[in-house]
């Protein structure tokens, strides 16, 4: 699974054009493994929120995400005492166990915090992938690999990539 955040800047995206929409967010109410991560203080939730009662689309996105299975996925991180949006998901980021990554409308936004190497910012002294929305789109489109290593089938120093294994029963 990976989980990113979403930073609330994408909405100017879907007001560009609705590829973004369908590309980018819509991509999380399919089945896949990945995740869009909300705060536990509801801070993003009220966010995504105050967006949607002004942008029809987003309010379709938003409703889609509500259903079970969800795939939002809830980061134990109190963000009540931030104010500075670009903040907020940064520490939001910054709080995810494996990657950590941001996904924004454009590397050309960013007010408050600047990029130390390519598209990392350092934040808390924690490194944070910011992709754009192209970026955040072949993200999501580029399959999850598995590597199998040490296992029955590949031992020693052998390794298996891109295997579809599946099981049959006899009686």
């Amino acid at each position: 699974m990976t989980c990113f955040a979403v930073s609330s800047c994408i909405e100017n995206s879907t007001l560009d054009a609705k590829t973004y929409m369908s590309d980018l967010l819509f991509t999380f109410t399919q089945s896949n493994p990945h995740k869009v991560a909300l705060d536990s203080s509801d801070k993003v939730i009220d966010i995504y929120a105050n967006i949607a009662a002004n942008n029809e689309l987003f309010s379709s996105w938003l409703s889609l995400m509500s259903f079970s299975p969800s795939n939002f996925e809830l980061i134990d991180v109190s963000l009540d005492d931030i104010d500075c949006i670009e903040e907020v998901f940064l520490k939001l980021a910054s709080q995810i166990n494996g990657t950590k990554k941001v996904m924004v409308n454009s590397h050309q936004g960013w007010e408050n915090f600047h990029y130390i190497n390519g598209n990392t910012i350092s934040y808390d002294g924690v490194d944070i992938e910011i992709l754009d929305k192209d970026e955040a789109i072949l993200e999501l489109a580029t399959p999850v690999t598995q590597i199998i290593s040490h296992s029955i089938v590949a031992s020693g120093n052998s390794q298996m990539r891109d295997v579809s294994l599946t099981t049959t029963k006899t009686t």
